[in-house]
């Protein structure tokens, strides 16, 4: 925790390795339904972060082509995201964290087959929940999507796991994943 009881970043992150280690799950072995059940299990047994209530803590899902760092590669990301209380509520962007667990791959001739039948980036493989109620839907939108399917027996390359401030619209808090991209799926603010 921080001043006036905000969470921070790093928080989230340690909070989730811990996780993982009392599950016995390790980000070197970790695959793809092993990293859907984690987040999935760790946002609903997680002690409670002070996020805006309701729709303060969200998880994404989404596949794309990222760039950020090591050169591109293809990534599937499920992201825990808290849409924090503001200091300023008349400010036009407030805070959030992302919690990123990113399961990369390596370009090779089944990424490029996924890509080929998928637009630029993978968009219409993104979907978002931002309540415990539906998320029985939500996993079941991401067990059902060709990124899933197509990528749950390949042991990733690399995972990587991290914890970022950041920030949103708050007139548009939570957008449509397959319109635009936002804060939650793509690393573009």
């Amino acid at each position: 925790m921080t001043i006036q009881g905000r969470i921070a970043a790093p928080q989230v992150e340690k909070d989730m390795r811990a996780f993982l280690k009392k599950q016995g799950l390790s980000l070197k072995t970790l695959n793809l339904g092993d990293a859907l059940t984690a987040m999935s299990q760790f946002r609903a047994t997680a002690a409670a972060y002070p996020v805006l209530n309701p729709c303060g803590d969200g998880l994404a899902f989404d596949a794309h082509l990222g760039t950020k760092d090591r050169g591109t590669r293809f990534e599937i990301a499920i992201n825990r995201l808290l849409r924090l209380p503001p200091e300023d509520e008349g400010a036009s962007r407030w805070p959030a964290i992302r919690l990123w667990l990113r399961l990369q791959y390596k370009m090779d001739m089944t990424v490029i087959q996924y890509l080929s039948r998928h637009s630029t980036y993978g968009v219409g493989q993104s979907f978002v929940t931002w309540s415990p109620s539906d998320h029985e839907e939500f996993a079941q939108q991401i067990k059902g999507s060709d990124a899933f399917v197509t990528f749950r027996g390949v042991a990733p390359t690399e995972v990587r796991l991290s914890a970022d401030f950041w920030e949103y619209r708050r007139h548009n808090p939570t957008p449509d994943p397959l319109a635009e991209p936002w804060w939650g799926i793509f690393d573009v603010v």
